[in-house]
């Protein structure tokens, strides 16, 4: 049976809920893109991916890595996992995946399933992308 008090307790909590199921579903997406035959890709995994995965930002984000054997493999959809399919296809209808699709390593920053920042290259990674993803996240380097 309804009371006042449950309803009253029930349109509180709602609002609330909501704001959790709304942040969690808003939560940024950072996506490395590279290969087994990319040096740059190798060297950003051993120098700067350990330090990315220890940041407080990184407990904000949800990481994806999608990373084939060959150049060729990273733009075929079958190397992409399928719920990351639709940033594989909007990367390769944009003007940047149609002029440097195969420069890595590639990382996205994405939110509410849009591109927000590509970039490619260390360099680009810490002058670029990690300050987007310490906005995206309210945190800092």
């Amino acid at each position: 049976m309804l009371t006042r008090r449950s309803v009253a307790l029930g349109a509180l909590a709602s609002p609330f809920l909501s704001r959790i199921a709304s942040a969690d579903a808003a939560k940024p997406l950072v996506v490395f893109l590279g290969n087994d035959q990319c040096g740059f890709c190798k060297m950003w995994r051993a120098q700067s991916e350990p330090g990315f995965k220890a940041s407080e930002a990184f407990k904000k984000v949800e990481y994806r890595v999608v990373h084939p054997a060959t150049f060729e493999a990273m733009l075929q959809e079958a190397s992409w996992p399928e719920d990351l399919r639709w940033l594989l296809t909007d990367f390769e209808m944009s003007d940047e995946g149609a002029q440097r699709g195969l420069w890595t390593p590639r990382f996205f920053l994405a939110q509410d399933k849009k591109v927000v920042l590509t970039v490619t290259g260390n360099d680009a990674w810490k002058q670029k992308m990690l300050p987007a993803i310490d906005q995206a996240t309210g945190t800092k380097a």
